[in-house]
């Protein structure tokens, strides 16, 4: 008995021993060597694909983003005011309070998508159209008073002009998968003539979290201290310096003078880079580093330098920036600058079109300069804000949607083109009616669309035009938070190889 108890022992003895053996053989041999090899490749080759992927998604955005067409226009000494041109002598077919159902279902597929909601699809539903209501008189009303000026900035100055110191450009598409055409309409100033300017202040953010690089850092200081050689007598600025808090270089919009530009180029070389534990959260501060107490009778123009890093959730995100920009109301023009990878492109993009303004990429940080510069050109003179476009089709079966939408419709400036983005049923002559504010007075300018010399684009004119479009399924996901609007916007950007924002 006692003998097979021993027996038994000593064979468990030798099979742990054998065991324990046979683990240390296979962790030192070469097979295990070769194993460990192949999941570290395959680990590098994961990693490296992941990297290279990321980039080339930014090279295509960013590829996307540097076709936008921006063209500079020469500034000459004769000073003109915008005026009342002729306000319409007749009621305009589509105000904006009054929908109407789209009968021809696959025109403006835009504009009817079915949209799942809680199961339903809501194939059966009138189409408001995207125009407002003009800020003309109705038909007997005096007409709107010319403006008239008290500030001792243009007290010598009272040359009057109107529609006829603008140009305007159309372009047209046929749509590629439904019927009907899109259009753009560039309304550009003339070059020798300059208009009255409205005052404007400047909000200058710079990101300097760990996610910024500190050559990139340097850059981005360099470019904001020569961008204020182009702001004028009676603008205003602040400049602003943000991590995980902010520091400002006043506490309010100081006087632009050459003194106050001296200071701010010295408080920016005082401010070194965050470092390695300098985080942010861009979006979730939106409201510290963006002011909200601003004058609605000027220009206020954001510029934010920053890569639009994010560590927030798809529905975090929605619900930050949804917030701000329906705090914003437009009162504050947003415009973002990046450079170099590992940039959130898309969102800043979202973002700038979002709140009129605009995103302007530059692919090496040294670039980063000669962007800022060519922004501030085009927007150091604004002579109109409040845009409102408005088609008056003579053609009763004639429909016209623009875009953008009034709430994201840019403010009209000297050395920048206006342009409007349109769908049609057909190519009938029709006429835009752009109005808006300079300070409390009211102007418009009235010119005929023809399409008879318009030139043909058959590539980007339907891809500006369907950016536009979606916004208004990314406006509505903002606001209830609904995956039907997102894949709404999916079926138009997919087809065209458009950046999908907020979309996996």
């Amino acid at each position: 008995m006692h003998s097979k108890r021993g027996f038994l022992f000593l064979a468990i003895c030798m099979g742990i021993a054998a065991h324990a053996g046979g683990i240390f053989w296979l962790q030192h041999s070469s097979v295990s060597f070769a194993q460990k090899l192949y999941e570290n490749a395959v680990s590098f080759r994961n990693d490296t694909s992941e990297v290279w992927e990321r980039h080339q998604r930014t090279e295509l955005l960013a590829e996307i983003f540097n076709q936008i067409p921006e063209k500079e226009r020469e500034v000459k000494a004769e000073l003109h005011e915008l005026k009342t041109e002729y306000s319409p002598n007749f009621e305009l077919t589509l105000p904006i309070i009054t929908p109407f159902p789209l009968r021809e279902a696959e025109f403006a597929f835009e504009n009817r998508l079915f949209i799942s909601v809680a199961g339903e699809e809501h194939e059966n539903f009138q189409v408001t159209t995207s125009l407002v209501a003009p800020l003309t008189s109705p038909l007997g009303a005096p007409p709107l008073a010319d403006f008239c000026f008290e500030d001792e900035l243009f007290s010598d100055f009272d040359t009057l002009t109107g529609a006829q110191h603008f140009d305007i450009q159309v372009d047209y598409a046929p749509k590629r998968s439904r019927p009907g055409y899109v259009f753009r309409v560039t309304l550009l100033p003339h070059a020798d003539v300059q208009f009255k300017r409205i005052r404007q202040n400047f909000y200058f953010l710079i990101d300097r979290s760990n996610s910024i690089p500190r050559t990139r850092y340097f850059f981005n200081k360099r470019a904001v201290a020569h961008s204020l050689d182009f702001l004028k007598k009676g603008d205003r600025f602040n400049i602003l310096v943000f991590d995980d808090h902010v520091v400002r270089f006043r506490e309010k919009v100081c006087e632009w003078t050459p003194e106050s530009v001296t200071e701010a180029r010295e408080f920016l070389e005082k401010q070194g880079h965050g470092g390695y534990f300098a985080v942010t959260e861009l979006y979730a501060s939106l409201g510290k580093i963006i002011p909200q107490d601003v004058a609605e009778n000027e220009i206020n123009s954001a510029i934010l330098l920053s890569d639009g890093d994010t560590y927030l959730s798809q529905e975090k995100q929605r619900l930050t920036i949804g917030r701000w920009t329906a705090q914003n109301k437009g009162k504050v023009a947003l415009y973002a600058l990046a450079s170099g990878t590992g940039n959130n492109l898309h969102l800043l993009e979202l973002l700038s079109s979002f709140n009129k303004g605009a995103f302007f990429y530059a692919q090496d940080h040294q670039g980063v300069g000669d962007r800022l510069a060519f922004l501030m050109r085009t927007i150091q003179h604004p002579i109109g804000k409040q845009m409102v476009a408005t088609a008056v089709c003579e053609d009763k079966s004639m429909t016209v949607f623009l875009q953008p939408k009034q709430a994201r419709m840019p403010d009209l400036y000297q050395n920048r083109p206006f342009v409007i983005y349109g769908s049609t049923n057909k190519l009938s002559d029709f006429v835009l009616f752009l109005q808006g504010r300079y300070y409390d007075h009211r102007f418009d300018i009235k010119k005929r669309v023809s399409f008879k010399n318009a030139q043909l684009d058959a590539y980007t004119i339907e891809r500006g035009w369907t950016q536009l479009v979606v916004q208004e399924f990314y406006e509505h996901y903002l606001a209830d938070g609904n995956i039907a609007h997102l894949e709404a916007a999916k079926q138009l950007l997919m087809p065209l190889n458009l950046p999908m924002p907020l979309i996996d």
